[in-house]
């Protein structure tokens, strides 16, 4: 599986309020989204990953990383995942529910629903959460309302929102969320877009967001938008 844009993006966007001790990598795939929140904060990062061969792939990049002793992973399915305490829960979902699977198995199971239903990772939440903790997760807009609902019912509520476009004068593509057991009033909603005007390159606002866990030097080698 490739460095994903919705994997970075999720990752760099997520608040964090600095008092993390534990944070839960729902469905971490390669690592990703564990990797980049052991390189922005001090918490201890558990992963949890259903295929066999995709979790043996985040150990063996969590041994050869900087922060080795905060990372583990555990190969289990999003109905089984339990624990306590937890003060952040990220995940980036397989979510094309209603789009055509990809002839490739690892890859179509990465990015579909499949037998699973939205609710079933507010559930995970639920389980692993404590009182005063929060999640995070991205979605393709097409999608809000049936995970927002599930939020909902599941006792989450939206604490901040951003929606994502691919290019300027584009339609959203993706919403960046992120909720805690209270609801609020008022939500922060803000946007980005991640290619400029000249097709190929990043955006300034893209590269900001990112800029903490990339070199200064990816941009300069780097022209086009992470894939």
């Amino acid at each position: 599986m490739k460095v994903g844009t919705d994997s970075v993006l999720l990752a760099s966007w997520t608040p964090l309020e600095g008092h993390e001790r534990k944070i839960a990598d729902l469905g971490t795939g390669t690592g990703i989204l564990a990797l980049i929140m052991a390189q922005r904060s001090d918490a201890a990062i558990t992963a949890f990953e259903s295929d066999k061969d995709a979790a043996t792939q985040a150990s063996e990049n969590f041994a050869s990383s900087p922060w080795q002793r905060r990372l583990e992973c555990h190969q289990k399915l999003i109905q089984q995942v339990e624990g306590a305490d937890f003060d952040l829960c990220i995940f980036n979902p397989p979510f094309f529910t209603r789009q055509l699977s990809s002839p490739q198995p690892t890859r179509n199971q990465a990015r579909h629903m499949g037998n699973q239903h939205a609710g079933e990772w507010f559930q995970a939440c639920q389980r692993l959460l404590n009182e005063h903790g929060k999640l995070s997760f991205i979605i393709p807009v097409q999608e809000e309302a049936i995970w927002v609902a599930a939020a909902s019912q599941a006792g989450f509520y939206p604490h901040s929102k951003t929606l994502v476009a691919g290019s300027p004068g584009r339609p959203n593509v993706r919403v960046l969320y992120w909720m805690g057991r209270t609801a609020l009033p008022l939500i922060h909603q803000s946007s980005i877009v991640l290619q400029s005007v000249q097709r190929g390159e990043y955006s300034a606002e893209f590269e900001k967001l990112v800029r903490e866990i990339y070199p200064e030097s990816h941009f300069a080698k780097n022209s086009k938008p992470i894939d």
